[in-house]
């Protein structure tokens, strides 16, 4: 209903201070199953994430939501931001790292290319991690177009003895692709 109406700036803040109070009234949402508890903020994010795009602290508030509705909705409004914002990127990475934000958002930001130069080499430092999730979400860096061919090669190396059978598949996939831009040397 509310995506029928113009939102003007009184109205988004109006949506806002509801989103705010069912966030604080509402059941918590279940780890590990369970009922799910009703709430119109999943419906209240998509409408708000919109109209607070340049609220980036919103955002990644949206982002660090239990919910699974409400961080999709602002996902790409995210992303779209993060294109042009150094910081925000910034915030992605540490965020990920200290757990705030699911690696997954990382990994998009990273398949869109949003990473280069010494960004990217800071995305890199993830292959290194103990959890599993940081070097996967990071592998989409392992690419030309954002590391020193050595780099790529090397790490994808490495990579294939990880224990995680996503994460070897994806540095045999690195190397496959570093053979088919012609960058490595066929092998016999």
């Amino acid at each position: 209903m509310v995506k029928e109406f113009p939102l003007d700036g009184a109205l988004a803040g109006e949506l806002r201070a509801f989103f705010d109070e069912w966030q604080v009234k509402e059941a918590p949402y279940p780890k590990g199953g369970g009922v799910v508890p009703e709430s119109p903020r999943d419906e209240l994010a998509k409408v708000l994430a919109a109209a607070f795009t340049q609220d980036h602290e919103f955002l990644l508030t949206l982002l660090a939501d239990e919910r699974p509705e409400v961080r999709s909705a602002a996902r790409d409004h995210f992303l779209a931001e993060a294109a042009g914002s150094a910081l925000l990127r910034s915030k992605l990475l540490e965020g990920t790292v200290t757990g705030g934000l699911r690696p997954d958002l990382l990994r998009a930001a990273v398949f869109k290319g949003l990473y280069s130069e010494e960004e990217a080499i800071a995305v890199a430092h993830l292959l290194h991690s103990e959890d599993a999730r940081l070097r996967y979400a990071a592998l989409p860096i392992l690419d030309v177009k954002y590391l020193h061919l050595d780099q790529v090669r090397d790490e994808s190396n490495r990579l294939l003895s990880d224990k995680e059978l996503d994460i070897r598949d994806g540095a045999s996939q690195a190397l496959r692709g570093l053979e088919a831009s012609g960058a490595e040397p066929q092998k016999a």
